[in-house]
């Protein structure tokens, strides 16, 4: 193993390296989220990049005492996006439209495409994020995140996802517009709430292919922001480190 290290949010770990387990699929490795079969990739200066979320109330490590995890990808309409597991390009391919974009060097870099979502009242717009070490070079996905969004606010970078990709939920039940006893109840264990923001904090161990002593420690987490009672925003993501 590689014994050289990168920057991540902050967090330094180990650069990210291939270990295909039995499964056939990639771990990562690095310590903490929070944030390439490549189609088409476009310079950033053009795009309309992942917004960025505060972490402060996850920085703890009493934070992440969730009893499982509280997201394991996103559902829009028969479309199916399960972090570690789907890729930028396999998402891109089934909806037909949108350009992986990047930003970005090495430990800082990050790759994603964006849509927005349009809904009678309730526009959003939605980033699936790659890291752009830590997602490997088949651009596993590492984070999403979403928002809601002006009914007039248009980006030629974000093209309107079809009809038939509604309704969107993540796997929890908890999209934008869902109200604090909603989300109170879909995590009766391991939410915390400081003000307009909540976070849920999974760790938890993953055997897998013997060569990372103890196994892998996975980290699955989500943030949300409220306002008035109501989610309007919403940053989940999964990693798989040694």
């Amino acid at each position: 193993m590689s014994k050289n290290t990168v920057r991540f949010n902050g967090v330094r770990m180990r650069r990210w390296e291939p270990r295909i387990t039995s499964r056939g699929l990639c771990t990562y490795l690095l310590r903490f989220w929070l944030g390439c079969t490549l189609i088409v990739v476009t310079s950033a200066a053009a795009g309309t990049p992942p917004p960025t979320v505060d972490e402060s109330i996850g920085e703890s490590d009493a934070s992440w005492r969730a009893t499982v995890k509280p997201t394991d990808g996103l559902a829009m309409g028969a479309l199916k996006i399960q972090f570690e597991r789907t890729t930028l390009p396999e998402v891109q391919r089934a909806i037909g439209l949108g350009s992986i974009r990047h930003r970005g060097d090495a430990g800082d870099s990050v790759n994603w495409l964006c849509y927005t979502a349009v809904a009678p009242g309730q526009n959003s717009r939605i980033w699936i994020e790659a890291h752009g070490e830590m997602g490997g070079p088949e651009e596993f996905i590492t984070g999403i995140a979403v928002q809601a969004i002006m009914q007039d606010d248009h980006s030629p970078e974000c093209p309107v996802l079809p009809k038939h990709y509604e309704p969107r939920s993540f796997d929890n039940g908890i999209w934008l517009g869902a109200r604090s006893a909603a989300v109170s109840r879909a995590f009766p264990a391991g939410l915390i709430r400081r003000g307009d923001r909540a976070f849920v904090g999974y760790q938890g161990k993953v055997v897998g292919d013997s060569k990372c002593d103890g196994g892998y420690d996975l980290l699955n987490s989500l943030f949300l922001t409220f306002k008035s009672g109501v989610v309007i925003a919403i940053h989940a993501g999964q990693v798989t480190s040694c």
